[in-house]
């Protein structure tokens, strides 16, 4: 996919049976799962969801966020300034 200012791109590839994210030429970790790529609207930030075991985790510019049981519906705000996912986490 395009940033929205159209100078960055990003898609999702498969290596040795693992899939990882491509921002900029750039492959991130790879996981067993990669979805929900998208840029903020500013173009500056990139974030997916990535699967590894039963845990999946929002990873944000490279960097994974916490690890929960079932994340979901990542989303920036409209200003790109903020992150929104639906997650459950069902560890005491």
């Amino acid at each position: 996919e395009f940033s929205p200012d159209s100078k960055r791109v990003a898609y999702v590839a498969m290596k040795n049976r693992r899939m990882m994210a491509v921002v900029d030429g750039k492959e991130s970790d790879d996981h067993q799962i990669v979805s929900e790529t998208a840029f903020s609207s500013d173009s500056q930030r990139f974030v997916y969801i990535s699967l590894d075991g039963k845990m999946g985790a929002v990873v944000l510019d490279g960097k994974p966020l916490k690890s929960y049981d079932r994340v979901t519906s990542v989303r920036f705000s409209g200003d790109g300034k903020h992150l929104m996912f639906l997650a459950v986490d069902q560890r005491k």
